[in-house]
């Protein structure tokens, strides 16, 4: 069954293709498609968590494994947000030194783990 989260989920995942595709020609354009994105999945994960307590009800395995997995990496790209949104804004700001590497390499994980999130999201149903 496809929900309004997900529906959200999906445009909010569509947004961070978006920032990824414009790192390179238009820093502006990324900056804002990511924001975008992050400031979606954050609210997600709030609403989530207020509403369904979902990190406790992980927490005592009363999930399924897909379920489990789901929550799992989705609210470890939300933390990894946290540093990446800081070096990118160093970068930003003109702080350059080891900025460049970190901040593409944090974006490379929480991509990952979005990722992951993204397609497990699908098989929430499946258990």
């Amino acid at each position: 069954m496809f929900t309004p989260y997900m529906a959200i989920a999906t445009f909010s995942y569509f947004c961070m293709v978006m920032g990824i595709l414009n790192r390179k020609k238009n820093r502006l354009a990324h900056i804002r498609w990511m924001s975008l994105a992050m400031l979606i999945d954050l609210s997600i994960v709030g609403i989530l968590e207020y509403q369904r307590d979902a990190i406790q009800t992980t927490i005592d395995m009363k999930l399924g494994f897909v379920q489990q997995i789901h929550i799992a990496v989705s609210l470890m790209a939300v933390l990894f947000y946290f540093p990446t949104i800081y070096f990118g804004w160093m970068l930003y700001w003109g702080k350059r030194t080891l900025r460049l590497k970190t901040h593409k390499w944090l974006g490379i994980l929480v991509f990952l783990l979005r990722t992951i999130g993204f397609v497990t999201m699908f098989k929430m149903g499946s258990g």
